[in-house]
C-alpha cells in the first residue's frame, strides 16, 4: 500500500510510529497518484427527495423517497442524487447499505442534485454502509449525526459496560459518517473517491475504511466526531489496507485537502481502556493479515 497524506498519526499495530507528522511535502519527482477520474456516467439518473415516493420512477419530477430504494437501483454508469432536504432511514444499521459496483468503464456516482445542500441525518450505527462498493464516488452531501443530543453519562457507562465486541450495541453510540467494508461475499472495495462532504457530530468516526485499496478522501470538512464510540475512532480512519493488486508505481491511499478539527475520544477504548483515538487522520493497523483480538492491539 502507498499512501500519500498530510498531517496524520501512524499506528502500525500498537505501536505508535510517530505521534503526529508533520505536513508531508511532495516533491515533483514522487510516484503519480491513482487515476481518480469517474468515466462513463451515462446511465439511469436516480432523484431522491424527503418528499418523494418509493414506488415513483427517480425522475426528476419523480423522486424516489428514501436513498435505500435509489441504491438498490444502480448499475454501472448510473448516477442518483439527492435533492434538498433532511434525508432519514429506519434502518438500524445504516440510512442506505450501498453495494453499487461500478466497472472501470463506468463508474457510478451519488451526489448532491446540483445548487442544493442535501443533509444525511442519522442515529443509526452508520450513514452509508459501504460494502465491497467499487468505481464509486460520493460527493457534495452533508452527514449528521446527532451526537449532540446524547448524554454524556450515559454514553460513559455503555463504554464502560463495552467489553467485547458482542457485547449490546446501542446504535446511537457507533455512528459513523460513512463505513466502507467488504461484502457479504468478502468481496473488498477499491476505487473509491469521497470528495466534498461535511460530517458532523458523530458518535463515532467520520470516515472508516476497512481493508479497502485505491482511495481518494479530498475536500471533506469533519469535526466534532467520534466522542462516544467504544471503539476509539477518528475523523479520517484507514484500517488495515488492502493490497489489491501489488502495484507500487503510484500511490493508492490519497487524502487531502480534508478540514478535520474538535474531534476527540471522550470514552476509552474498550480494548485498551484508554483515550486512544479522536485523530484528525490515522494509518491504523498496518501488518498483514493481524488478528485484532488475539494481537491485543
Amino acid at each position: 500500500m502507498r499512501a500519500l497524506l498530510k498531517s496524520v498519526h501512524i499506528r502500525w499495530g500498537g505501536i505508535n510510529l510517530a505521534a503526529l507528522l508533520a505536513t508531508l511535502t511532495l516533491q515533483a519527482d514522487l510516484l503519480p497518484l491513482w487515476e481518480a477520474t469517474p468515466v462513463g456516467l451515462v446511465g439511469k439518473v436516480y432523484h431522491v427527495s424527503p418528499v418523494g415516493d418509493d414506488g415513483a420512477t427517480g425522475a426528476v419530477d419523480a423522486p424516489l423517497a428514501s436513498i435505500q430504494a435509489a441504491v438498490d437501483r444502480l448499475q454501472p454508469g448510473d448516477t442518483v442524487l439527492l435533492r434538498e432536504g433532511v434525508h432519514t432511514g429506519t434502518d438500524p444499521l445504516a440510512v442506505a447499505q450501498v453495494r453499487a459496483q461500478g466497472t472501470v468503464e463506468n463508474w457510478i456516482r451519488i451526489a448532491n442534485f446540483p445548487g442544493e445542500k442535501p443533509v444525511i441525518q442519522f442515529s443509526s450505527q452508520r450513514g452509508f454502509s459501504l460494502q465491497g462498493v467499487r468505481y464509486l464516488v460520493v460527493e457534495g452531501i452533508e452527514f449528521y449525526g446527532e451526537s449532540d443530543l446524547i448524554d454524556f453519562p450515559e454514553a460513559f457507562v455503555h463504554a464502560e459496560g463495552f467489553v467485547h465486541d458482542d457485547s449490546p450495541r446501542i446504535a446511537k453510540y457507533f455512528g459513523v459518517g460513512m463505513k466502507v467494508r467488504s461484502n457479504d461475499a468478502g468481496e473488498h472495495s477499491h476505487h473509491l473517491i469521497i470528495r466534498d462532504c461535511r460530517i458532523h457530530h458523530t458518535a463515532g468516526g467520520g470516515i472508516a475504511t476497512e481493508r479497502a485499496d485505491y482511495l481518494l478522501i479530498e475536500n471533506n470538512e469533519i469535526f466534532k466526531t467520534s466522542y462516544y464510540s467504544p471503539w476509539g475512532e477518528s475523523a479520517i480512519s484507514i484500517w488495515e489496507s488492502l493490497n489489491h493488486d501489488d502495484r507500487s508505481d503510484i500511490y493508492r491511499t490519497v487524502i487531502r485537502g480534508n478540514r478535520c478539527y474538535l474531534n476527540d475520544n471522550k470514552v476509552r477504548f474498550w480494548m485498551t481502556k484508554t483515550f486512544s483515538d479522536g485523530n484528525g487522520i490515522i494509518l491504523d493497523a498496518l501488518r498483514i493479515d493481524q488478528k485484532v483480538i488475539s494481537d491485543g492491539y
